[in-house]
C-alpha cells in the first residue's frame, strides 16, 4: 500500500486474516517504482507478477506467465486488452500486442504494458523511483542479455474507463513524461546507444510515439507549405476544421462507451497528439511525475 488514504489497506489486512498467503505491506507515498522495490524484497516466491489496480487477469494468466519464465527468459509481458472494446484505447493496444508478439519473436521486446507483466526474482533489478519501471524493466534485462517474451495466453484485462478525453489526455502526459525523464534523464539512451539493434528498437517503438505530438504538426505545416497556393490547402485547411471541430465534440461528450467508434477514435488520435505536446512542455521545464 504505497500511502492508501481510500480503505485500501484495511480491505487488504482482511484477506491476509484468512489467508496466510496475503502480505499486506504498507509504504509512505513514493509511487509505483518504489512500492514495486519493497514488493520485490517482500516477496518470497520464483515469479513476481505486477499488475496495476484496475487490471483483472483471465483464469491460467498466472501460469501462462511463470510458465514462460521458466523457458528461461527474466520478463513476460502479458496481453493487455480494455474492457470496453469501442474505444480508440481499444483499437491501440489491439495493434500494440501485435507489435509486441513481432518484437518477442525478433528476441526485441523493448517494453510491457504496466497493466500486468511477470519478473523471474533472480533477475529483478530494484530501480530508482523516478524511472518507468514498465519500460525500464526489460530494458535492463536487454541490456544484460537476458530475453524478454510476450505471452498471448496470458489475458489481462483493463477494468478502469478513462471517462473523457481530457483524463485520457492527463494519463498519456503522465507516462510520456515519465518516459522523456527516464531515457534522458537516467541514463538510459546513453547505454542503449551503445547497442545499435536495441536502440532501433526503441526508437521506432517508443520514441516515435512519445514525439508523435510534434512530428504532426511539423507534417501538417510542411504540407500547409507546399500547398499553399493550390486546392490541396483548401481540403488541408477544411481538414483541421474537421479534426478541432471533432475534438470539441468529443471532449464535450460523455462516457467512451456512449461514443461510435469513429468518434472514440478521433478522440484518442487527439488525446495521443495533445498528451506528446504537453510532456514534452514538462520534460523541458524538468516536471516529474514520480508520484500522481
Amino acid at each position: 500500500c504505497d500511502g492508501c488514504t481510500d480503505g485500501t489497506e484495511e480491505i487488504a489486512q482482511r484477506f491476509a486474516a484468512s489467508s496466510p498467503a496475503v502480505k499486506v505491506v504498507s509504504v509512505p507515498h513514493a509511487g509505483k517504482t518504489a512500492a514495486q522495490n519493497v514488493g520485490s524484497g517482500e516477496a518470497s516466491g520464483e515469479a513476481l507478477i505486477f499488475s496495476d489496480t484496475d487490471t483483472l487477469l483471465s483464469p491460467g494468466a498466472g501460469d501462462a506467465l511463470a510458465d514462460r519464465l521458466s523457458e528461461g527468459y527474466a520478463c513476460v509481458a502479458a496481453d493487455v486488452r480494455y474492457r470496453n472494446g469501442g474505444t480508440g484505447d481499444s483499437l491501440y493496444i489491439r495493434l500494440e500486442a501485435g507489435l509486441k508478439a513481432l518484437e518477442s519473436r525478433r528476441g526485441v521486446l523493448v517494453g510491457v504494458q504496466g497493466g500486468c507483466y511477470a519478473v523471474a526474482a533472480e533477475s529483478f533489478v530494484k530501480l530508482p523511483p523516478p524511472v518507468l519501471s514498465d519500460l525500464v524493466t526489460p530494458l535492463e534485462m536487454l541490456l544484460r542479455g537476458d530475453a524478454v517474451a510476450f505471452e498471448p495466453e496470458a489475458r489481462a484485462y483493463k477494468a478502469s474507463k478513462y471517462p473523457d478525453t481530457r483524463a485520457n489526455i492527463a494519463r498519456r502526459r503522465r507516462i510520456f513524461c515519465r518516459a522523456l525523464n527516464t531515457l534522458f534523464r537516467h541514463g538510459y539512451m546513453t547505454r542503449i546507444a551503445a547497442k545499435p539493434r536495441l536502440l532501433f528498437y526503441l526508437v521506432s517503438d517508443k520514441l516515435l510515439r512519445y514525439f508523435v505530438g510534434p512530428i504532426f504538426l511539423v507534417a501538417v505545416a510542411l504540407t500547409v507549405l507546399a500547398a499553399v497556393r493550390s486546392t490541396t490547402f483548401l481540403l488541408a485547411v477544411l481538414g483541421a476544421a474537421f479534426i478541432v471541430a471533432g475534438g470539441l465534440l468529443v471532449s464535450k461528450s460523455g462516457g467512451q462507451e456512449s461514443r461510435p467508434k469513429a468518434r472514440a477514435a478521433l478522440a484518442f488520435l487527439l488525446a495521443v497528439n495533445v498528451a506528446s505536446l504537453m510532456a514534452l512542455g514538462d520534460f523541458a521545464v524538468g516536471k516529474d511525475y514520480t508520484k500522481w
